[in-house]
């Protein structure tokens, strides 16, 4: 592995084939697999939402949701991506003041909910 991209880490996940996704503080995440990196990119972000840092990332691999959830405490969004990168949604709340203390994200997809936990509060998303 490149211990220099690892650096800015802020957490990882597994999926069950065995990639690894490591999303980093500057915006950036790295995908793996078998010790190899693997061509990742974010795209089809609206213009300045792109997730640019995170606190945790999460990974639905329910066959309905299928998606990657990075929360992101300093712009107080929840970004939804595909599983391949690309934009899906965003989620911020009408007070920004909730979010301030965003931590992990969890999600039903057959219900179509988002379970998001800020500070000692967990809050619960219609998508």
């Amino acid at each position: 592995t490149n211990q220099g991209a690892l650096q800015l880490g802020i957490d990882f996940k597994i999926d069950r084939d065995g990639n690894v996704f490591i999303p980093r503080s500057d915006g950036v995440i790295i995908k793996y697999f078998r010790a190899q990196v693997q061509q990742f990119r974010l795209g089809g972000f609206p213009p300045g939402q792109e997730p640019n840092g995170g606190q945790s990332l999460t990974l639905d691999e329910d066959p309905i949701g299928r998606a990657i959830y990075i929360t992101n405490r300093d712009t107080r969004t929840v970004h939804e991506l595909t599983l391949g990168g690309t934009f899906d949604a965003n989620f911020q709340a009408l007070d920004e003041a909730i979010f301030s203390s965003l931590g992990g994200v969890a999600s039903n997809p057959a219900q179509q909910l988002l379970y998001v936990a800020s500070g000692n509060a967990l809050f619960v998303i219609q998508k």
